[in-house]
C-alpha cells in the first residue's frame, strides 16, 4: 500500500516521504497512529507543494543566515554578569546567553549548536566568538561586563 508519512518513522522514512508499505503495517499501524496517511493522486500534489515551499524557505533561511554571517564580523555582543573583584563569573556564560545576547541586540539568530566553545566563559573581557553555520565560518567578539549592583 502507499501511504504518505505524516512524521518520521523509524525504519520506514521521513516526514512527507511517499513510500510502498506492507498493507496490514498501514492499516494497522501507521494510519491509526496518525504517522501516515494513503496516498492519493491528491494528496501527493500537496505534499510535493508543501516539498517545494519548505525547499524554498530552507533556501531563503539559509541565505538570511550567510547574509548574517558577513555581518557578524564587525559586530561586538555585550552581556553583563555577576563577577568577583578579580573578574572571575560566579556563572559562567555559555552558548544559549550568547545567542539570546545576540538576537537581542542585533536581531540575528542563529541555530543551537553553530557556536564553537570550548566551554563556557568564565572571565570579564572580550573574547573571540567562532561559529560555523551551513558550512560557512564566522566570528564575532563578546565583551562579558561585571554587573553593577
Amino acid at each position: 500500500m502507499k501511504v504518505i508519512l505524516l512524521t518520521d518513522v523509524k525504519n520506514v522514512g521521513v516526514r512527507h516521504d511517499i513510500k510502498n508499505v506492507a498493507d496490514g503495517y498501514a492499516m494497522n499501524f501507521l494510519i491509526p497512529n496518525k504517522l501516515a496517511e494513503i496516498a492519493t493522486p491528491g494528496k501527493i500534489e500537496q505534499v510535493e507543494e508543501k516539498k517545494r515551499f519548505e525547499a524554498d524557505v530552507a533556501g531563503q533561511k539559509k541565505e538570511q543566515l550567510l547574509f548574517d554571517l558577513k555581518k557578524l564580523e564587525k559586530i561586538t555582543v555585550t552581556t553583563p554578569a555577576k563577577a568577583n573583584e578579580n573578574g572571575h563569573l560566579f556563572k559562567g556564560v555559555g552558548e544559549a546567553t550568547i545567542l539570546k545576547a545576540l538576537q537581542e541586540q542585533h536581531g540575528i539568530e542563529l541555530p543551537k549548536g553553530s557556536l564553537d566553545l570550548p566551554a563556557t566563559i568564565k572571565e570579564v573581557g572580550e573574547h573571540p566568538i567562532t561559529l560555523k553555520v551551513a558550512g560557512q565560518e564566522g566570528s564575532f567578539t563578546l565583551a562579558v561586563q561585571p554587573l553593577q549592583e
